[in-house]
């Protein structure tokens, strides 16, 4: 007897591993438009697919007349080009600052474990979970031996690089977890990145309401791209105490009365103000001290 087809996408290892509580506030964080119910009102189920559906949702194509901005320069697709071939080891991190870190050091540390055994010319190409989740680098490795693995840091992406946009470009979602990618999928993979980069698509997102302590996947995606546009990912600190504190850091839009405003995501990068959880805290409300 065949059971009924009740998931639309099947088992997802990271959303099939959060209660109801958990789903519904990740609705509400995303705002996510074409929501027929109120998240409270649905099944687990129903929640972990209705996620999965704006994750996979066809990211919008290139547009002439859009007047995308995109501050820094794109990594050179011919030098991405010709890595084509090299195995894939995807990393999907969840600690958006610490990883940021570890990209920038090339740090071996970062890498996943055993599990996962890594010779020379293996690329590490490293996302992180926000919201949308991003592409952040690709380092290569150059040296694996027993006891001794070294990277070279070869690209950071400062624009936004949602994998929204490279699922589009290769018709297969990303896993939102660390793997080592079967070959075709490497190609795929990779050919996807250098064409994003070389015809980049506008990507339109609603920030929601900004508070003192937020920690919405929308505003972590603006403080790890805040980050990276201004290269202070390194050391990281508060633009008003400059007290360098990196795990208080927080993402502060100073736009009252606009929560619902629907903007090309680095038209809300560059309103974006780095603040530490303090400074944050009285530019909400002043009279704090």
């Amino acid at each position: 007897m065949a059971l009924p087809a009740i998931r639309r996408h099947g088992f997802d290892p990271v959303y099939d591993r959060m209660d109801r509580a958990t789903l519904i506030a990740l609705c509400h964080d995303r705002a996510m438009p074409g929501l027929g119910s109120r998240p409270e009102h649905m099944t687990r189920r129903e929640l972990i697919d209705a996620i999965l559906d704006s994750e996979s949702s066809p990211a919008p194509g290139p547009s002439d007349d859009y007047p995308l901005r995109r501050p820094h320069q794109w990594v050179p697709t011919a030098r991405l080009s010709a890595l084509t071939g090299q195995r894939v080891l995807w990393r999907f991190a969840q600690a958006t600052l610490g990883t940021l870190r570890a990209l920038e050091h090339a740090d071996t540390a970062a890498l996943p474990d055993d599990r996962f055994p890594r010779r020379a010319g293996d690329l590490v190409l490293t996302a992180v979970n926000t919201s949308p989740a991003l592409l952040l680098g690709i380092d290569q490795v150059v040296q694996a031996k027993a006891e001794t693995t070294a990277l070279e840091h070869l690209a950071t992406f400062s624009n936004p690089l949602p994998l929204t946009q490279l699922e589009a470009r290769t018709g297969n979602r990303l896993p939102r977890a660390t793997q080592l990618l079967a070959m075709p999928d490497s190609n795929r993979l990779l050919a996807a990145v250098t064409d994003a980069l070389a015809t980049p698509a506008p990507i339109f997102l609603t920030a929601g309401d900004c508070a003192a302590g937020a920690s919405k996947g929308s505003y972590r995606t603006l403080l790890t791209l805040a980050l990276l546009q201004s290269g202070t990912q390194e050391e990281p600190m508060c633009q008003v105490c400059e007290r360098y504190n990196p795990s208080r850091l927080e993402a502060h839009l100073d736009r009252p009365g606009t929560e619902d405003l629907h903007l090309e995501i680095q038209d809300h990068i560059d309103d974006t103000v780095v603040l530490c959880s303090d400074c944050h805290a009285m530019a909400h409300n002043p009279t704090v001290q």
